[in-house]
Parts: C-alpha cells; sequence; structure tokens
C-alpha cells in the first residue's frame, strides 16, 4: 500500500551500514485514512528489504505536511 502509493513522499535515512528509505503516505484502511510510515532498504536487483510499517509519529506527520503540497 505505501511501497505503491501515488502520493508517497520518500526520504533518504542514512544508517552506518544502509541507505534506508522512509516512504510516508495516506491510505485508505477500512474507510479511515492514516498516514503510514514504510522503512526499507532497497537490494540488488529489483528486492525491497522492509524493516518497519507503522502509524506516523508526531514528528512524521509534520515532514510530511511540510513536504507535500
Amino acid at each position: 500500500m505505501v511501497f505503491n502509493a501515488v502520493n508517497k513522499l520518500t526520504i533518504e535515512s542514512a544508517r552506518a551500514d544502509d541507505a534506508r528509505l522512509m516512504d510516508m503516505a495516506m491510505v485508505e484502511v477500512a474507510g479511515v485514512v492514516l498516514l503510514l510510515v514504510l522503512v526499507y532498504v532497497l537490494r540488488e536487483p529489483n528486492e525491497v528489504r522492509a524493516i518497519s510499517l507503522g502509524h506516523a509519529s508526531k514528528h512524521e506527520k509534520t515532514l510530511y505536511a511540510q513536504n507535500k503540497h
């Protein structure tokens, strides 16, 4: 849902050993619209390794609002 969302915001999140990406997107689940956050790493050649998925924190909600116009 989040990875393929049209309205997603992708942010790079540098870690010591991985180049992590964070996707944030508004997603409708059971009639409720939620801002979800997916953290993942891209592996070769076209593999996605999910690290976490969950509701956006207050900080992430603010970051999403500031970057989506």
